[in-house]
């Protein structure tokens, strides 16, 4: 709807682009639509393709070309006037020559070879406010699926990975408190397999985390806040030789802030988080 006038129904944006330096082309196509009183809808679609790039010594930088695709759809609305709801899906895809270990620059021993990754993704966010200081609920869930293809200096080898997960939290006022709590969860699952065998060997690991938290905003006076949480993890994996691993823990904070003048506020505070283990790298 922010692409759209008062009165408009349907609009729409086209973009070209073209850079000498790598012969860069870029287009991108977006349509934005009013499908009723209170929801739109838009989409959009990109591709761009460039060569090697050349520094200013004329230098041509291997792994600069690339071929990428994109393309997003969104719906997003007012249920009623308490509700809103916004569902997005989105497909990106990339090919090219990589370095090996595409953290690092191509050399010697970290030669580049062609690399394909796509990934698809989904996301849904919910807010429910009925304007009461108790409910104020937010809700976020997606799921992602990731696949890399690299032809290396093993072979062609297929890497998946898998992503879950939802935060679902509310905040509620009571008298001189601001309490925001709730609960997230996540879930991710990776995979290796070399293609172009009969029977390949599959490496596969697994993990999810689970936090409940609750962080309270304590207003003392008009210039005095202090702010206390704590949030509980819960961290388990199988790992790719077979192992369960668990963890979980507290992490706790607190924290003062004093506004001594309306120039001046000072801060204080200490913070402790856990972190636990979940997959390693597909490759």
């Amino acid at each position: 709807a922010d692409m759209l006038a008062d009165n408009q129904q349907f609009g729409g944006l086209v973009k070209a682009a073209y850079r000498d330096n790598g012969n860069v082309q870029r287009y991108n196509l977006t349509g934005a639509a009013r499908i009723a009183e209170n929801w739109s809808a838009l989409a959009s679609a990109s591709l761009s393709d460039r060569s090697e790039f050349e520094d200013g010594q004329g230098t041509r930088w291997q792994g600069t070309e690339a071929e990428q695709r994109f393309g997003f759809v969104k719906l997003s609305g007012e249920i009623d006037d308490t509700q809103k709801l916004r569902i997005s899906h989105e497909r990106a895809k990339d090919e090219g020559l990589r370095s090996q270990r595409p953290n690092w620059q191509i050399s010697s021993w970290n030669p580049a070879y062609p690399l394909q990754t796509e990934r698809h993704t989904t996301t849904l966010n919910y807010q429910l406010d009925p304007l009461n200081d108790a409910l104020n609920a937010e809700l976020s869930a997606y799921s992602s699926k990731t696949e890399l293809r690299q032809d290396g200096r093993f072979g062609l080898y297929q890497g998946t990975i898998k992503n879950r997960g939802l935060d679902l939290r509310n905040i509620s006022l009571l008298a001189n408190h601001t309490l925001e709590y709730g609960i997230d969860w996540r879930d991710e699952d990776t995979r290796l397999m070399p293609l172009n065998v009969a029977s390949p060997p599959i490496d596969t690991e697994s993990a999810r985390v689970l936090g409940l938290f609750i962080q309270d905003y304590w207003d003392l006076s008009a210039d005095l806040r202090i702010n206390l949480g704590v949030r509980f993890d819960d961290y388990q994996v199988d790992d790719m030789n077979n192992q369960r691993l668990e963890s979980d823990g507290f992490s706790p904070n607190l924290g003062i802030s004093w506004q001594i003048d309306p120039a001046w506020r000072l801060f204080g505070g200490y913070s402790s988080a856990l972190r636990g283990r979940l997959t390693t790298n597909s490759f």
